[in-house]
């Protein structure tokens, strides 16, 4: 395990998942609206895979403490997200242009980015040796804090310098995407980077 080094892969996927919005924005003339409800669910997604990884932990004799404080604040954003994507949803219903498959297609992607990240990272280079589940439930409540900010994030942009809420410019919505992309990075990078340097210890 000395040659470990810091998840260029599941970091590339990462971005890769989350540039694919671009596509949605300058192919498919998304909004704000189709935009923010095609990152929303991605909540659930870090919810299924915390999940996977707190049951391989305890699998492998692992501690579990911190892990309902962890799923408590992961349901305090989940409720406190709701409203504002509701909104969205019946935005996008009453508009009758709710891009239905496109959505899914970027949810399958984002899918597509926590597994890649599981298989190779978590389970690949065996994180679940040393990573506690403290840790874990800390980058998990960073990334959905994420997902939460850059809705709020992006309802602030609309706010202060879109000249229409519903059609703001493309500017706009490329911003919210990139700074999305840094943080997600930047949380990623930092947590497998821990549990590399814990692993090379060890070794």
């Amino acid at each position: 395990m000395k040659n470990l080094k810091i998840p260029w892969l599941s970091s590339g996927v990462l971005i890769f998942a989350n540039l694919v919005q671009l596509l949605g924005v300058f192919l498919f003339h998304w909004d704000f609206f189709c935009l923010s409800f095609a990152y929303w669910p991605e909540i659930f997604i870090i919810l299924f895979f915390t999940y996977l990884k707190v049951q391989k932990i305890k699998k492998h004799g692992g501690s579990t403490d911190g892990v309902k404080e962890g799923f408590e604040v992961m349901g305090i954003a989940i409720i406190a997200s709701m409203p504002w994507s509701w909104v969205i949803f019946s935005y996008l219903i009453f508009e009758l242009k709710f891009p239905a498959y496109k959505v899914l297609c970027s949810f399958l992607i984002l899918f597509m980015s926590h597994w890649v990240s599981f298989i190779v990272n978590f389970l690949g280079d065996k994180e679940f040796v040393v990573l506690p589940v403290q840790q874990i439930m800390k980058n998990v409540i960073k990334r959905c804090v994420t997902v939460v900010s850059i809705i709020i994030l992006g309802v602030i942009f609309h706010i202060g310098f879109a000249y229409d809420f519903y059609h703001p410019p493309k500017i706009v919505l490329v911003c919210i995407i990139f700074i999305k992309i840094i943080l997600d990075l930047l949380f990623h990078i930092a947590e497998h980077k821990k549990s590399i340097d814990s692993l090379r210890v060890i070794s």
